[in-house]
């Protein structure tokens, strides 16, 4: 059995990350490592190149489906009627979930 490159540890855990994030800040963090250091690698190793794009599509995958869920069963949270969210701020996040809510269904219908 080959015996992988020390660096393939950190390497896993930010393709892990960033497949589950979407985000190379994270997956920088998680791995342990500065985010340019996620670029270089992506730059210099192929393999990595190759396993990074699929992570970024299962990401996508991931964030599509959420929308879609968000568009069918509604993002609306109850308002409080007592306490700091009172007023127009309140009404304010009522309206743009409500517009949020009504755009993803339009845009995202399966």
């Amino acid at each position: 059995m080959t015996k992988l490159p020390r660096t393939w540890s950190r390497k896993g855990r930010c393709l892990r990350a960033f497949a589950k994030t979407g985000s190379a800040a994270a997956a920088a963090r998680a791995a342990g490592v500065h985010r340019a250091t996620v670029y270089a690698w992506k730059a210099t190793d192929a393999d990595f190149a190759e396993r990074w794009a699929w992570a970024r599509q299962r990401a996508l995958d991931a964030l599509q489906d959420a929308l879609v869920d968000r568009a069918r069963n509604g993002g609306a949270r109850p308002i409080p009627r007592n306490g700091p969210t009172m007023g127009r701020s309140a009404l304010r996040r009522a309206l743009s979930e409500r517009r949020w809510r009504d755009f993803a269904a339009a845009h995202f219908r399966p």
